[in-house]
């Protein structure tokens, strides 16, 4: 009986020894203290070593948004202008962090082009980029979602940049 007792002990703890070692294999470690706001993979699909399976930011960094907006439109835009977005969720506050006429992707100087249609006729549009910080937790399912942007502009550098520009007309 003794025996019987040792044996099945010993099953168990081979059972979750391996259990323990599957668990730990497919488990991935997170290199920061960051919340995971993409899944590149689906659930059970296999990835190739060093594949992309999780986007991660900081726990600790407030959610960014990022933003095109038409370059004529940046008139009396300023960093820490108020900001709100509207998200499937609702609105959430923020500010203007960065505005950008460079394309960090291209590492281009100058402004965005945006193209409304495929066609050569179609004019292009410059854009810039906004990057605005949220006060507020945005669920991670809405990243990556359409959001409306709108934020509010300082009339004190548009003023300020038309009268030097009257200046300089004279």
């Amino acid at each position: 009986m003794r025996l019987l007792v040792a044996e099945s002990e010993a099953s168990v703890a081979k059972a979750e020894a391996m259990l323990n070692a599957i668990g730990q294999a497919n488990q991935v470690v997170s290199p920061c203290d960051c919340l995971v706001y993409a899944t590149e993979a689906k659930r059970g699909e296999v990835v190739e070593a060093g594949a992309l399976v999780y986007a991660l930011r900081p726990a600790r960094v407030a959610p960014m948004v990022v933003a095109m907006i038409p370059a004529d439109q940046t008139d009396g835009l300023t960093i820490g202008n108020p900001a709100s977005v509207s998200l499937e969720s609702g609105l959430f506050i923020g500010r203007l962090e960065k505005l950008s006429y460079d394309d960090q992707a291209t590492s281009q100087v100058g402004l965005f082009p945006f193209v409304r249609s495929s066609t050569a006729s179609t004019a292009e549009q410059q854009m810039a980029q906004a990057t605005i910080s949220l006060r507020d937790k945005v669920d991670a399912s809405l990243i990556g979602t359409p959001a409306q942007v709108a934020i509010r502009s300082n009339p004190v550098p548009r003023v300020v940049s038309r009268l030097y520009a009257l200046l300089a007309s004279l």
